[in-house]
């Protein structure tokens, strides 16, 4: 038998509306709730009240995609507040007949208590439109449908478990067989876990680096990086995606290894550890400087080349830090004659003598440059004024003149020098023009 029930409405033109229309008549056992078209509950009986142990104030408004609504179908699978019977109706204009679902319902202790509920949604039609639905429902937890139902979910969480042991089992007997290090690092950047491999890469055993911050095993330079990083990311460790680094080794040394690494997250959505995966990279390190370092020197000499001096001269004049600075355009007198008569090995020794003295006169905040065959660059810094320069230049002249690296080799210089007004190639172009001054005044000489 069905009878008229008293129900909790909100205070709204909707909910009036809706109670008009909606059928409130229901079996003693059986919960009603009624909700609008946006999904809020806008209207609940006594029972729906006590089935789901929510008062009228704290269940009026809310709607199915709300977070304390955690159900799951009698698969076992988690449901979305979408999938509800209600907001199925609500999206598809149809009836939903018989759905089993398992909810949380709260308790006083705070334990909860899991309920199997069987709902049936029917929509609610004012004017030929759908205006809301009624969802009706009763607790068949103790009924042959909610024994079921809580076999199938046992039988769930049971294939769900052994997968999930399944899965960590080949991802260890991976891990352990991976020629990669991969370590697993609390929230807090201590490593938790680390594969054989680190052995062979960095030659420390497993247990010798267990609680250690993985940061702490990198190179000062390198560790200082990562942790300004961390501070602005609010972190304990690199960032997620591929950097390179240099690691400590068992034997007081440093490799270089590439690093990946990606936060692992929990069911909530909620970063619980990160997995960094290290290789090997020091060969490939080694081969990139090897080459930028080719790229930016003279293969003769080891001096830096033409690019690479005038980045420098750019850079220097760029800075508002500097005083004066000065280009020094250097030519090794009477080469050609040297080279032709004694041949090109001998001019090549003689060309890496003349770079070594060069290079004993300078500061270490100058450079020298083979720009040519037999043509310097010296780009000298921090000068207080122009005679500097001119003693800088004899410096380097005398250099080269003593204990005669031939009898007829000496060098002539033109010098530049600005106040940053010019452009590197203005200021060698003008470094040029007293060169060739010195070698139409007689060589051996510094000029204008």
């Amino acid at each position: 038998m069905r009878h008229v029930l008293s129900m909790h409405w909100t205070d709204s033109a909707a909910a009036a509306h809706l109670r008009s229309q909606a059928m409130l008549d229901a079996g003693p056992n059986e919960g009603i709730v009624v909700q609008g078209l946006d999904g809020s509950i806008l209207g609940a009986n006594e029972r729906a009240l006590a089935l789901l142990r929510y008062s009228w104030s704290q269940l009026t408004g809310v709607t199915s995609n709300d977070p304390r609504w955690a159900a799951c179908g009698d698969d076992g699978r988690l449901l979305t507040g979408d999938e509800h019977p209600a907001m199925v109706t609500l999206r598809t204009h149809q009836p939903v007949r018989g759905f089993v679902m398992g909810v949380e319902a709260p308790t006083a202790d705070g334990v909860g208590e899991f309920v199997w509920l069987v709902i049936d949604s029917d929509p609610i039609v004012v004017d030929f439109a759908i205006a809301g639905v009624c969802a009706r429902f009763r607790d068949v937890s103790s009924t042959e449908v909610g024994l079921n139902a809580t076999r199938r979910v046992i039988r769930t969480l049971r294939e769900f478990a052994m997968a999930a042991a399944n899965s960590e089992s080949r991802y260890r007997a991976v891990v352990q067989s991976s020629g990669d290090v991969v370590c697993e690092l609390d929230l807090n950047g201590r490593i938790v876990s680390a594969s054989p491999a680190i052995t062979e890469w960095l030659g420390w055993l497993p247990h010798q680096v267990m609680g250690r911050d993985l940061i702490d095993l990198l190179h000062p330079r390198d560790r200082q990086n990562v942790d300004a990083e961390a501070r602005v990311l609010g972190t304990a460790f690199p960032r997620e995606g591929r950097s390179e680094y240099r690691y400590a080794t068992a034997s007081r040394g440093w490799r270089w290894m590439s690093s990946v690494s990606r936060l692992v997250y929990d069911s909530a959505g909620e970063p619980y550890e990160m997995l960094t995966s290290l290789r090997d990279a020091q060969e490939e390190v080694e081969r990139r400087e090897r080459l930028a370092h080719e790229a930016a020197h003279d293969s003769l000499t080891g001096l830096i080349n033409r690019d690479s001096a005038f980045t420098f001269l750019a850079d220097v004049l760029a800075d508002p830090g500097q005083d004066l600075v000065a280009a020094l355009y250097i030519d090794v007198d009477n080469f050609k004659f040297v080279n032709d008569s004694k041949g090109h090995p001998y001019g090549d020794s003689l060309l890496v003598e003349v770079a070594n003295r060069l290079s004993a006169v300078v500061r270490p905040t100058d450079r020298v440059a083979r720009i040519g065959g037999d043509e310097f660059l010296v780009i000298l810094t921090r000068l207080p004024d122009e005679r500097a320069v001119a003693r800088r230049a004899q410096d380097l002249i005398e250099s080269v003149r003593a204990g005669r690296l031939d009898t007829v080799v000496t060098i002539s210089v033109g010098m530049a020098a600005d106040g940053r007004s010019e452009s590197a190639e203005e200021l060698v172009a003008r470094a040029d023009v007293g060169l060739l001054r010195a070698k139409k005044d007689g060589r051996d000489r510094a000029s204008w």
